[in-house]
């Protein structure tokens, strides 16, 4: 099975509260880019999104490109509980497309990978993605693939 993680693309500065922050124009176009470089490969794929506005937008524009159904997990904010990601989607067996926040992100890496928590070793810049691959979403159980940069 195949895991893209992808970080949600450029958002505005904090201004109110941060589940609520929108993609700036610039993110939204990054996110169309990324998109092409998905195709075909990812075509089709379910999506899975943080609750957070700027993630939501971004899995939107995924979907509208790529097709597929997306789907909200509370769980995968950016104080979110990557056990609880993990157990999601050892349940799973499919290839998805996860779309969150880069701490996270880099810490459900570390899991997967590594089998810890370890949040600076596996950093994404906005609007980019990196590919896990696995048999089971188990700690240290996944190879990263390949990083897709934008």
């Amino acid at each position: 099975m195949r895991l893209l993680v992808v970080r949600h693309g450029e958002a505005e500065a904090l201004r109110t509260q941060d589940a609520e922050r929108r993609l700036t124009a610039t993110g939204r176009q990054q996110v169309v880019e990324l998109a092409a470089r998905l195709l075909p490969s990812w075509a089709g794929q379910r999506l899975i999104s943080s609750p957070y506005q700027r993630a939501r937008e971004t899995a939107g524009i995924l979907a509208a490109a790529l097709g597929g159904d997306t789907e909200i997990w509370d769980e995968i904010t950016p104080e979110g509980a990557v056990r609880a990601c993990v157990e999601r989607l050892q349940s799973s067996h499919e290839d998805l497309i996860l779309v969150t926040h880069m701490h996270f992100l880099s810490d459900l890496c570390a899991y997967l990978v590594d089998g810890c928590l370890r949040s600076d070793e596996y950093p994404l810049a906005t609007a980019s993605a990196r590919v896990l691959s696995a048999q089971l979403w188990l700690p240290g159980a996944a190879q990263v693939m390949t990083g897709l940069a934008r």
